[in-house]
């Protein structure tokens, strides 16, 4: 019993915050998009892994993936002929030829003997930072080209319900309707996001659209969808309300909240 109520209390706590947790987006703008290639700058062993006509490098890129970036580390050409060890770190400082400021560390990892990449995952920081691969092999180090990766938190808008979808004759609300005859069809949606919203409402049965809407809710604000509609068939139908955002696009069924979204109707 008791276990039954802490799991009830978690799942209020959970729904409550949902609101809030789909109101934002986390997006990156990483440059340079392609690996870092030869690096500008003698630092320690910054360009030659080996010496002679045969120099390579360590370059890295870095790719968006949801919330985390994946960074991509390598040679220039061939293979890791030891297991060496990385870290990537933000914000090193660099004077010259000597770094004098090692940054903070944001992940690490190695690469075995005889690969010839490898990989890891971060969660940047928030703003714009400056990273770099620091890769040691025996007792050498080496280290790449900085990669700037800017992080914003963007906006969105949440469409929820925020009443039932009704319908209704002059007299009262229905629950059975009768082919042929006009009822006024009401809903309301509220905007339960961060952001305003603009775009098109549908009211459909299957792929046929009986009602559409044009709207634009504002963060936190409600809009009434009023339409008549008069059946043309009988039996049970399965109704859905669509949006979509800037009136384009893939439709997305509204959010049903409290409430059911789609709604079956009988029709006589």
């Amino acid at each position: 019993m008791k276990n039954r109520i802490l799991f009830t209390i978690l799942v209020t706590i959970l729904m409550g915050l949902l609101p809030s947790m789909v109101a934002y987006a986390q997006t990156y703008n990483i440059s340079p998009s392609s690996y870092t290639g030869k690096p500008s700058k003698n630092v320690g062993s910054w360009t030659a892994y080996t010496t002679g006509s045969n120099s390579v490098w360590i370059e890295a890129k870095a790719v968006a993936s949801g919330s985390s970036v994946k960074f991509y580390i390598r040679k220039s050409s061939g293979t890791f002929q030891n297991t060496v060890n990385y870290k990537i770190k933000r914000d090193i400082k660099i004077s010259g030829s000597s770094v004098t400021s090692e940054g903070t560390q944001m992940g690490s990892g190695s690469i075995s003997s005889g690969s010839s990449s490898g990989t890891c995952t971060i969660t940047p920081a928030s703003g714009s930072h400056e990273y770099r691969i620091i890769l040691t092999s025996g007792s050498i180090t080496f280290y790449t080209e900085p990669i700037t990766i800017s992080s914003e938190t963007t906006s969105k808008a949440s469409l929820t319900l925020a009443s039932a979808l009704s319908f209704s004759t002059s007299y009262q609300s229905v629950k059975t309707l009768t082919k042929g005859q006009t009822y006024n069809f009401s809903v309301k949606v509220k905007n339960t996001g961060s952001s305003s919203w603009d775009g098109a409402f549908y009211l459909k049965d299957g792929s046929v659209v009986l009602l559409d809407w044009r709207k634009t809710i504002n963060a936190g604000s409600t809009v009434t969808l009023e339409g008549s509609y008069t059946p043309a068939e009988t039996g049970s139908r399965s109704l859905e309300l669509y949006y979509q955002t800037g009136a384009s696009g893939k439709g997305v069924l509204v959010s049903s909240g409290s409430y059911q979204n789609p709604v079956t109707v009988s029709i006589t």
